[in-house]
């Protein structure tokens, strides 16, 4: 499921309005819990975080998973990691593209300066312009698709410290 495929319906949009469970959801993150395990962290009551915890596993945002146990554990859905992850994955994907263009465009420029010689006999360097144009729009890509993750970066960084 990709990150464009997940689904806010009211329910969750209510179950994620709240800080509690916003903070709740973050601990969970991290690794299952139980509610006195919660309770504990966030300094909260038991009936408290059971109440937070009813309403997100209600929503879909957190299965409880009692396997007949004395205790009863909570954890994230997978969809709610995508949500907190924010698609971490794609950064990478433009971190190299944007590599991977800035090269390009280098070596784009290179030809246009040094001149491209054709395999034919002739004895001339060609001086194409295209290269300097495909060297520039390949360098311009390369800074756009950088600034996009670092804008990506900084609002996943803001989402964590809300």
């Amino acid at each position: 499921m990709a990150l464009d495929e997940i689904i806010l319906n009211p329910e969750k949009i209510d179950a994620l309005s709240s800080k509690s469970r916003r903070e709740i959801l973050k601990l969970l993150k991290g690794r299952r819990m139980t509610l006195s395990e919660i309770s504990e962290e966030l300094n909260l009551s038991v009936s408290t975080v059971h109440d937070h915890m009813t309403k997100l596993t209600e929503s879909g945002l957190v299965n409880l998973d009692d396997d007949g146990r004395k205790w009863k554990y909570y954890s994230l859905t997978r969809e709610t990691r995508k949500i907190l992850d924010g698609g971490s994955s794609h950064n990478v994907i433009f971190v190299f593209s944007a590599i991977l263009m800035f090269s390009a465009a280098i070596y784009s420029f290179a030809v246009f300066i040094r001149g491209y010689e054709p395999k034919a006999a002739a004895a001339f360097t060609l001086h194409d312009p295209v290269f300097f144009f495909v060297g520039e729009f390949l360098l311009f890509a390369a800074v756009y698709l950088g600034y996009i993750t670092i804008c990506r970066k900084r609002y996943a960084e803001y989402a964590k410290t809300d």
